[in-house]
């Protein structure tokens, strides 16, 4: 999986815990070495959760390294198991009401997400890198305007194609009235504007 495709996990998971995509991303990317760790693709586990002696044996994955003891949680699915993981943990609830990253990160990290007191410095330049990709809260926000690609082509299949078809042999049966001919091609002419609006929303080209 590109990070691309991670970017899109990330966005998926900030509308589930409040967290900003761009510091999921960054946390993701640092606690699986840019989703190259084994705990991850052994575990499924994307964030170095640490399994705890309540949770069901079923969820106790490979150990964690041995300075730091324990063993990872294993889920079935790492981003549902990460954001279950931030919900069911109270300790995180203030995080989703900071305003900015940066207040963000400062809160994961003073809630002990890390032992690491550099936790959130790292994670501060991950995202400085990431923001100079093209990884931003801007993009973010312009991507979740957008429409649905899938959408788009099931609303003009659906209603305006067969609308405009139905303009048209209805044109061709009234060839001798030039008044309803007219309105006719008028009526074309919006269907084939409204599905090419469609499509610029959608990131489509037009037709």
């Amino acid at each position: 999986m590109n990070m691309i495709n991670w970017w899109n996990k990330a966005k998926e998971a900030s509308l589930d815990t409040g967290w900003f995509p761009t510091v999921i991303l960054a946390q993701w990317q640092l606690e699986t070495g840019n989703f190259t760790s084994s705990n991850l693709h052994i575990n499924n586990n994307i964030a170095g959760q640490t399994w705890q002696p309540y949770m069901s044996e079923s969820l106790k994955g490979t150990p964690r390294p041995a300075s730091e003891g324990g063993f990872y949680i294993k889920y079935d699915d790492p981003v549902a198991g990460y954001v279950d993981f931030i919900l069911q943990n109270g300790r995180y609830a203030d995080v989703r009401c900071k305003a900015t990253e940066m207040e963000q990160i400062q809160a994961i990290a003073t809630a002990g997400w890390a032992v690491d007191p550099n936790y959130a410095n790292k994670l501060v330049k991950i995202l400085s890198s990431n923001q100079q990709q093209g990884f931003t809260l801007q993009r973010a926000e312009e991507e979740s305007l957008k429409l649905d690609p899938g959408v788009a082509n099931t609303i003009i299949h659906t209603w305006i194609g067969p609308a405009w078809l139905q303009a048209d042999e209805a044109q061709k049966e009234c060839q001798g009235d030039v008044v309803t001919t007219t309105k006719l091609q008028e009526q074309k002419v919006y269907y084939n504007w409204l599905a090419n609006q469609l499509r610029l929303a959608a990131g489509l080209p037009f037709e």
